[in-house]
């Protein structure tokens, strides 16, 4: 299924295809060192047909309704990814539709807001179409590139989940920030008023 998202004239997000295993798997042998202290997934992909068999995984659960895995695209090249997972679950004729958002940005696209800019778009994607009610984005203490993107965008510090995520054969703690879609139109609002007042992201560290 195609999909492609218009964030600017420089971004767009594309769904993932198996078609797109061999240029994913360059960009992450390229960032092995960049990607891994903070993700446990690289480890997995070791060739091109890890690569191409994680994005047939992929389609198939966005064909589901479960994921919406995204490439992120500068000037057309791929330089990451993100995406959303979503959990539904029905309490007698109410849906809680939620979701996570993960994301990562090649080392040599860091400090150009393209993961802020991508995230806000996406979170527009899931409180419009996908009629989300809750998004999360979990990140390490120590991860102050991958911290500020949900503070730029007005997500809520809820507080630290302990031994949430395994890293280097490690529990590790997650910070969890969230929105809620009441809550996003005046933080869409805020956020684009800082971004186009001072021609650049907000304040504080280049996002991941």
């Amino acid at each position: 299924m195609d999909f492609e998202m218009r964030i600017d004239e420089e971004l767009s997000l594309t769904l993932i295809q198996p078609k797109d295993a061999e240029e994913l798997f360059a960009l992450i042998e390229a960032n092995r060192e960049h990607l891994t202290p903070w993700l446990p997934w690289p480890a997995t992909i070791q060739t091109v047909e890890d690569e191409r068999r994680f994005a047939e995984s992929v389609v198939a659960e966005h064909a589901a309704g479960r994921i919406v895995p995204c490439l992120i695209r500068r000037l057309g090249r791929i330089v990451g990814g993100m995406g959303l997972v979503i959990a539904r679950r029905r309490l007698g004729a109410f849906e809680q539709a939620s979701a996570d958002i993960g994301y990562w940005l090649v080392a040599s696209e860091q400090g150009r807001g393209v993961i802020t800019r991508a995230a806000a778009a996406l979170l527009d994607h899931g409180f419009g179409e996908l009629g989300l009610r809750r998004i999360t984005i979990r990140a390490e203490p120590l991860n102050r590139r991958s911290r500020a993107v949900p503070e730029r965008l007005g997500f809520v510090h809820e507080g630290t989940l302990r031994g949430a995520g395994w890293q280097d054969g490690r529990r590790v703690d997650h910070e969890l920030y969230a929105m809620l879609a009441e809550d996003w139109p005046a933080a869409r609002t805020a956020y684009h008023a800082m971004r186009f007042q001072t021609n650049r992201e907000p304040a504080g560290p280049p996002g991941r």
